[in-house]
């Protein structure tokens, strides 16, 4: 039997096959403290060790401190038999399914008698994670029969029972030309847009050489299938701007959709913040700015409309750089967070490099002055950028980024004092290492969501571009997982890997993933640039729909 419970998790494809055989509906009046657990006599540690989590939330979810029993106890009226054990209800059951795969269980409810049972060990308790699922739903129908198909090669982890399966992979943009890397991957789901809720609408930049613009991609299957509808083109240029007019470089996309009615614009339309490189109007010069774009047709068409912030070049440091907007019910308020050179005097000795700052605004055109979260101003040149923000379960907002000037760009995180967005403390503190319990650590280009399933504190997911190894860089970023709200964190394999040449400029593979929950919580949309072949010289967008529960 393989190890059902563990720090590490490997992931594979969910094949969740429920085959329904429910009877008449026949309502019984027990009490379900009335039954107890049956398991057989010869039981795997393993098994054992899960038994123990499963009593345990069933007493959170019912408040009944069920027994366990093995089968060679007496029978009672009221049972939940568990796996291949020598009662009657088990040998028909198995049989039930007997014709099935290896990964097969039956959850039944006939007579007093709950049977949960799989082809094996790990189909049973996978089946008994079902059933604590849905316990409602069968203590209340006599007759009550699911049959179905299970992940075996999922993990619980420890102490819990939060277990991670992707459900499917899907390429979701390639590259139609050799030298041209996909990356910095954003998405959304539509949730204010009536008969459009639930569509997935994503883009992603092209690096190297001209590529315009940011194609528009969405899905109407969660994920499953994709269609370009449009591109978000920069053709907001005039003499009176004083903003670039040639587009040299498109980088850093980020997606929103207004939650509410604000200033001209209506709930559910949609924006763009991205950043766009090219030559001043007026003086020529390279120059840097964000650049907000607007749909109001569910993505078909776009208007750039607004310079949000604007700054000089990549290698004078004085630029601005990836966006990240999120909203704030209680103030009414869209935050922009991004990083920020333009106010840079110097890169050495006590002077300013790159800032996280944030604006925030009411009605997505007036933006408030410029506020910095993160503001190292010392010798060592620390230069955090690449944040992402999302909300925990006690209400407080936790941001992670990377902070360049220390070796591989280790992935760093802060948490506002309280849940508010401008509560972030002194500037001046760098916030905290975020590494795991066995002391990994991760680098660069990080995003971070948090969701309310997977446990009492929900669970935190954090990725970045690479992992840290002391002195050096060891592959693609693992998946940090944390269930006490960043407190801690273990870590899992990537699953969506990608190969890495990490003194290569071209190096863009796995860089800036994107991670975000369905908002029923119980999915982790996540997004990668993946390499096309072993050149590694062109990257595909995947996109991977990762179930937990």
């Amino acid at each position: 039997m393989k190890k059902i419970v563990s720090f590490l998790f490997f992931f594979s494809l969910l094949a969740s096959v429920l085959l329904s055989c429910k009877n008449e509906e026949k309502g019984i009046d027990v009490d379900i403290s009335d039954y107890t657990i049956v398991r057989p006599e010869a039981s795997n540690i393993d098994f054992l060790d899960f038994l123990v989590l499963f009593k345990r939330e069933l007493y959170k979810n019912t408040g009944a401190e069920l027994s366990i029993v093995t089968d060679e106890s007496e029978t009672s009226a009221y049972e939940i038999i568990l796996g291949d054990s020598n009662r009657a209800e088990s040998v028909t059951a198995l049989d039930e399914i007997d014709s099935m795969g290896e990964d097969a269980y039956i959850i039944k409810n006939e007579g007093g008698k709950i049977v949960i049972c799989g082809k094996n060990e790990d189909a049973t308790a996978r089946a008994m994670k079902v059933f604590i699922m849905n316990y409602e739903e069968i203590f209340a129908k006599e007759g009550y029969c699911e049959k179905g198909n299970v992940n075996l090669n999922s993990f619980f982890f420890e102490n819990s029972l939060t277990e991670f399966s992707i459900e499917f992979t899907t390429d979701l943009a390639i590259p139609e030309k050799k030298d041209l890397i996909f990356s910095y991957e954003t998405m959304i789901e539509l949730a204010h847009n009536g008969e459009s809720n639930g569509t997935l609408i994503a883009t992603y930049a092209g690096l190297f050489g001209s590529y315009p613009g940011y194609r528009i991609h969405k899905s109407v299957d969660g994920g499953k299938t994709w269609t370009q509808i449009s591109t978000a083109i920069d053709n907001y240029s005039s003499e009176n701007t004083n903003r670039i007019i040639k587009q040299d470089c498109a980088l850093q996309p980020c997606l929103f959709e207004l939650p509410c009615d604000m200033g001209e614009f209506k709930e559910g339309t949609l924006f763009l913040g991205a950043l766009t490189r090219g030559k001043d109007y007026v003086t020529q010069t390279q120059a840097s700015a964000i650049m907000l774009y607007y749909s109001e047709d569910v993505g078909e068409t776009w208007t750039c409309y607004h310079t949000l912030a604007s700054g000089g070049s990549a290698t004078s440091k004085t630029g601005v750089w990836e966006p990240f907007f999120i909203y704030e019910e209680e103030s009414g308020r869209v935050y922009c967070f991004y990083s920020d050179e333009s106010n840079a005097t110097g890169t050495k000795n006590g002077s300013k490099a790159q800032e996280i700052v944030y604006r925030y605004t009411t009605d997505m055109k007036k933006w408030s002055k410029p506020t910095a979260v993160i503001s190292c101003s010392d010798k060592e040149n620390m230069r955090p950028g690449m944040c992402s923000v999302t909300r925990l379960g006690n209400g407080k907002y936790y941001m992670t980024y990377e902070m360049v000037g220390i070796a591989h760009n280790p992935v760093y995180a802060k948490t506002t004092a309280s849940g508010r967005l401008d509560d972030w403390g002194d500037p001046s503190d760098r916030g905290e290492l975020i590494e795991t319990v066995d002391k990994k650590t991760l680098g660069s280009a990080p995003w971070c969501a948090w969701s309310a399933s997977g446990g009492e504190k929900g669970v935190l997911v954090v990725t970045g571009h690479h992992m840290v190894n002391g002195k050096s860089v060891s592959g693609a970023s693992d998946m940090f997982i944390s269930f006490d709200y960043g407190e801690t964190y273990i870590a899992t394999e990537n699953p969506l890997p990608y190969l890495q040449i990490m003194d290569s400029e071209r190096n863009k593979c796995g860089y800036s993933a994107y991670l975000g929950f369905s908002k029923d919580g119980h999915t982790l949309y996540y997004m990668n640039s993946v390499n096309t072949d072993e050149t590694r010289t062109q990257s595909k967008v995947v996109f991977a729909r990762i179930k937990i529960w």
